[in-house]
Formats: C-alpha cells, sequence, structure tokens
C-alpha cells in the first residue's frame, strides 16, 4: 500500500495559534483525503465529512509489555546459538499478541527480536522508516544478563 504524506502549516483561531495538519491521500482505496488533528493525546480523522476519534500508540504500554514477556522467558538462561532462533521467534510472536490485546488492533505491528552472546563487545543497531508523526510510533527494551543480550523494538504504524 502507497501512502503518500504532506505536511502542511494552516492557521487556526484568528492567526494567533497554529495547528498542525498532516494529509494523507490513498489512491488504493479510491478516498482521495484523510486530514488528521492532534489534540492532546487524541487523534481526529475527518474523511468524508465524518469524524472518528482513535487512540494514539503508546510506547509506555508497550514497553511494560516488551519488559514483562522479555524478564520472564530470558531470566536465568544461558546463551545457546542452537536455541537462539527459536527462540527470537516465540519471543516475537508472543510479545506481538500481547501488543495486539493491549488495544492497539487498529495498527500494524512489526517486532524485531534481536538475542546476541554477552563477551563485553559492542553493538551498533539502527532502522529507518517512513511514517506518519501523528500516529505511528516505537518502542524498545534491552535486556542484559551474564550470558546474553536481547534488544526488542516494537513499530506500530496506523491502520487506516
Amino acid at each position: 500500500m502507497r501512502v503518500i504524506l504532506k505536511e502542511e502549516r494552516s492557521t487556526a483561531w484568528g492567526g494567533s495559534r497554529k495547528l498542525k495538519r498532516s494529509t494523507v491521500m490513498r489512491k488504493q482505496l479510491g478516498i482521495s483525503r484523510f486530514t488528521t488533528y492532534m489534540v492532546g493525546r487524541r487523534l481526529t480523522l475527518i474523511c468524508g465529512g465524518k469524524t472518528k476519534h482513535f487512540v494514539r500508540f503508546k510506547p509506555a504500554i508497550v514497553k511494560e509489555c516488551i519488559r514483562e514477556i522479555v524478564r520472564e522467558r530470558l531470566s536465568g538462561m544461558q546463551y545457546d546459538p542452537e536455541e537462539v532462533p527459536e527462540l527470537s521467534r516465540s519471543l516475537a510472536d508472543c510479545i506481538k499478541d500481547k501488543v495486539k490485546n493491549s488495544g492497539f488492533e487498529r495498527y500494524k505491528l512489526v517486532v524485531q527480536v534481536v538475542i546476541g552472546e554477552q563477551r563485553g563487545q559492542g553493538v551498533k543497531m539502527s532502522s529507518r522508516c517512513l511514517w506518519d508523526s501523528d500516529t505511528d510510533s516505537y518502542a524498545e527494551d534491552v535486556f542484559m544478563n551474564d550470558s546474553l543480550f536481547c534488544v526488542v523494538a516494537v513499530f506500530g504504524s496506523y491502520y487506516y
């Protein structure tokens, strides 16, 4: 699905305050224009004269989900290279299910789990994506013990 984002600035309330507006055009669905306005933590979507309110992706809630599952499954565990592929897949599935059940049904989720052996080395990770900063966000957490490290990142992209 191709989404085109356009950032615009418009003046509201006599020009004294600025209201951030992002317009999203989606050709695939045959809907020409969505306009979203951020008011506090609530997102308002105006489409064809109808207004709907949505809850934003909350990284603090998602981070607690990640932390709870990772601590429960990895505390006291030793690094075993033969178990790591299955362990990382099962952790990703478990985290995805828990986040989905936390009230983020309208979000497409990408869960990335990296498990490595703890040898005192440094690891650098990065990721890039294109998203709508009004609705989309991410949460991450790091777990370390004497034998292994685990980095989990959950990206939530709102599905219009």
